[in-house]
């Protein structure tokens, strides 16, 4: 959710104290674009929100979801409160405890590049949010056509 569905901004400062980074995700104002694209496919497909939020900023995630993308009928997913697990490790395996897999998620959306892989690899479709001017692609050697 946050980099994808939300825009961060300024609360990304607070990093690496994640309780006063997700205490302040009520003020995240959405990307109106993935907004979009979510509520296009939300009256045809069941929305899996799968956040690394901890449960105990369920409250907040919910009036926010509710404030700005439909959430009836839909699913949030949360970290429990004391797992440190990575990203990729715990959205992979939330995804298979619900018995979410490529058989049957149309598509997942994130920004988290180890995400992105890990989704790649179990055969998941899925669109990177990247915010706007904060694209820094890797060097090319233009002789050498290769990534340095």
């Amino acid at each position: 959710m946050d980099n994808t569905l939300y825009k961060v901004s300024d609360r990304i400062k607070l990093l690496p104290d994640y309780d006063a980074f997700h205490r302040r995700c009520y003020e995240d104002k959405p990307n109106e674009y993935v907004v979009t694209l979510v509520n296009r496919f939300a009256d045809d497909y069941h929305i899996v929100y799968l956040t690394m939020r901890p449960i105990k900023f369920m409250k907040r995630t919910i009036m926010m979801l509710n404030r700005d993308v439909p959430l009836l009928y839909h699913t949030l997913l949360m970290r429990g409160n004391d797992d440190h697990r990575e990203a990729y490790v715990f959205k992979l395996l939330t995804l298979d405890d619900h018995g979410l897999n490529k058989d049957n998620i149309l598509f997942a959306i994130d920004d988290n590049e180890l995400v992105i892989k890990a989704y790649s690899d179990a055969g998941i479709n899925c669109l990177k949010v990247v915010a706007p001017n904060s694209y820094k692609p890797k060097r090319i050697n233009k002789r050498k056509r290769e990534r340095i």
